[in-house]
């Protein structure tokens, strides 16, 4: 599928959101997907990544969290807030 980025202005924050088109992320393996070495996909098939547990560690340390919101068959989309510099 295909992958898009959209940051929106939100007062004193912008809101980061990257998400595709994909087979999406079943709920059961979403929050396991932030975890180094995991990945799960919409058949529950397993491997190993790193990026979405990089991804998670340099947002929290920007003072924010990585959120993901995900349905079957549609797609995925990791979103996050950082203060305006």
């Amino acid at each position: 599928g295909g992958i898009s980025m959209a940051i929106e202005d939100r007062g004193d924050q912008v809101q980061v959101v990257v998400a595709d088109t994909g087979s999406g992320i079943a709920e059961a393996d979403q929050e396991s997907v932030f975890e180094p070495y995991a990945r799960a996909d919409a058949k529950g098939n397993r491997g190993t990544g790193l990026g979405l547990a990089i991804a998670s560690t340099l947002v929290e340390r920007m003072g924010s969290r990585l959120y993901l919101e995900s349905v079957i068959d549609e797609g995925s989309a990791f979103s996050f807030m950082l203060p305006k510099a």
